[in-house]
């Protein structure tokens, strides 16, 4: 599972993703992956454990409790449609 995470601008974890991890034991498998394009604000984790949807939906609720963290939002992957081809 990949989420994407909208910090605040003046969020500690700007400088150092990966302290996220660190913040609750429910985020240790959290892993930092890379910056959403352009957005310094927005943020990739990935969360190989999370095939439950138990332990999906406690790292969600965990991320939202943090402080500097305003926005939580699962990436869900989805193929481009086609052109119509004449």
């Amino acid at each position: 599972m990949e989420l994407a995470v909208t910090l605040a601008g003046t969020s500690s974890f700007l400088s150092n993703p990966s302290s996220i991890a660190h913040a609750h034991p429910a985020l240790h498998d959290l892993q930092y992956s890379r910056q959403a394009g352009e957005l310094n604000d927005v943020l990739v984790f990935m969360v190989p454990s999370a095939s439950d949807p138990a332990v999906k939906q406690e790292v969600v609720q965990v991320l939202q409790g943090l402080e500097g963290i305003i926005r939580v939002d699962e990436l869900v992957p989805r193929r481009r449609a086609k052109r119509d081809e004449f």
